[in-house]
């Protein structure tokens, strides 16, 4: 959900949840340095970030991969 928030470009924060998931710890790590999240820490504010929409890289990766030329 962390995701679909980002891609609106409106300040997200989250909250860490109990556990020891790295790959959760990682993807929140990753996000807060991309500037789309930060901690909630009991007041609000606003900042702007450029909203994460990483379909297009995702979808290039494979098509690189399979060798699939795109017309423009």
């Amino acid at each position: 959900m962390v995701t679909e928030a980002a891609g609106t470009g409106k300040p997200v924060y989250v909250q860490r949840l109990k556990g020891n998931s790295r790959r959760l710890a990682r993807f929140q790590e990753l996000m807060q340095e991309r500037g789309a999240t930060r901690p909630f820490a009991g007041k609000l504010e606003s900042w702007t970030y450029a909203p994460i929409n990483d379909t297009e890289v995702v979808a290039s990766a494979i098509r690189r991969a399979l060798h699939i030329e795109t017309k423009a």
